[in-house]
């Protein structure tokens, strides 16, 4: 599951839409778990990096809580590249990105 960047992901005029879209398929999935006793994953979900930041953090915060919030395991595409979350060259977090996925980093940061 990615989204790719093109017109902006979460825009006032489509958000509504959009997340209902997600969440429908999200649902479809959980009844399919809870019918057969297994578990979800939810691997390698993430954002094209040529997205605006603001689209992208939207997008992953609302994919991994809503994922978190059906109790579903999920994994982040990918550690660097052009899905970025940490860049190797500089050898730092891609801080917007890694607070959507993980709210509670900067918290732990700081103990």
């Amino acid at each position: 599951m990615g989204w790719s960047g093109g017109q902006g992901w979460g825009r006032v005029e489509r958000y509504a839409e959009e997340k209902q879209a997600i969440e429908n398929d999200f649902k479809r999935a959980q009844a399919w778990s809870k019918k057969h006793g297994m578990p979800i994953f939810l691997g390698e979900f993430g954002v094209y990096d040529k997205a605006d930041m603001d689209s992208r953090v939207r997008y992953l915060s609302f994919i991994a809580r809503l994922a978190e919030k059906m109790g579903w395991s999920w994994a982040y595409w990918q550690f660097d590249s052009d899905f970025i979350l940490y860049d190797i060259p500089s050898n730092k977090w891609v801080e917007p990105v890694l607070k959507a996925l993980i709210p509670s980093c900067e918290k732990h940061r700081q103990s």
